[in-house]
């Protein structure tokens, strides 16, 4: 197995993107019948296409957490987070495994890790 390595910069901007995920979702909110709807899911999808996988697994799951937690979610920090980044990854395993030389390789990414992400809230809540 490959070891991975964070330099300062890599550390510098994942913290950057849970900053941006955390502004997006906690200050940026519509109410819907179902919850909220926000912009934190924008950064993550920003955040994969710039990043990559691992790196935004990180940062969209520690964001979406937090604004959980700050937010008064508490019971919804541990699934949002599990969630983003399982969208996450199946995104970047979709754009840019499956799809790398494919034109529209981050939006079929982005639409199937979005659909699994509403599947996954769709069954917690059953």
């Amino acid at each position: 197995m490959e070891k991975t390595r964070y330099n300062q910069k890599d550390i510098a901007v994942v913290g950057l993107m849970i900053a941006l995920v955390f502004i997006g979702t906690f200050y940026f909110k519509i109410p819907t019948a179902f919850g909220y709807t926000h912009l934190g899911d924008c950064m993550i999808i920003l955040a994969t296409c710039l990043l990559g996988t691992k790196k935004d697994a990180i940062a969209g799951a520690f964001g979406a957490g937090l604004a959980d937690f700050i937010g008064g979610y508490t019971a919804w920090v541990l699934p949002t987070m599990a969630f983003k980044a399982a969208w996450v990854l199946v995104m970047g395993f979709i754009a840019f495994k499956l799809f790398n030389n494919f034109k529209y390789n981050l939006w079929i990414g982005a639409i199937i890790g979005g659909l699994v992400h509403i599947a996954l809230y769709t069954l917690i809540k059953i």
